[in-house]
């Protein structure tokens, strides 16, 4: 599931490499631009009311894009063994002058791991990252749903 997906920027290359993608974003227009660059279920919806069955996702990716009340509810979606990658602003983000400034929309230091509970934090870094999508301070991590042991 590519959470707050967009254009597809990141479910259409997993769509295109054969994954069953599920893009879910509030602006269906975007979703249409996704869904016709590879095929996927593209799902218009509020993410603090996402119409999933609990248990019923492998991986959840979400880039960019902040509600800590949704993010509650994402461990509940995922199966046993599941796993969450997430990348999205941190308030030193303000000091570049661009993208998001408020409170809402930008992680506090250390922030996502706790948003991410009751998860297992496999990676975890904040800082400033430079690549081909630009500069940014962000936090960054990769969690997973405990497997369940079987007796």
């Amino acid at each position: 599931m590519d959470l707050a997906a967009g254009r597809g920027r990141h479910a259409v290359p997993l769509a295109r490499a054969g994954r069953r993608v599920i893009a879910i974003d509030l602006v269906a227009v975007a979703l249409a631009d996704a869904r016709a660059a590879a095929p996927m279920h593209a799902i218009a919806a509020d993410a603090a009311h996402l119409p999933l069955r609990l248990q019923s996702i492998d991986a959840i990716v979400c880039v960019n894009f902040l509600d800590r009340d949704a993010f509650a509810h994402l461990p509940s979606l995922l199966r046993p063994g599941g796993t969450v990658i997430v990348e999205t602003f941190t308030v030193a983000q303000r000091t570049l002058g661009r993208g998001p400034t408020s409170d809402a929309h930008l992680l506090r230091r250390d922030e996502l791991p706790a948003l991410l509970a009751p998860l297992a934090i496999l990676e975890h870094r904040e800082g400033l990252v430079r690549d081909d999508a630009g500069e940014r301070y962000v936090a960054q991590a990769m969690a997973m749903k405990e497997k369940i042991a079987r007796r």
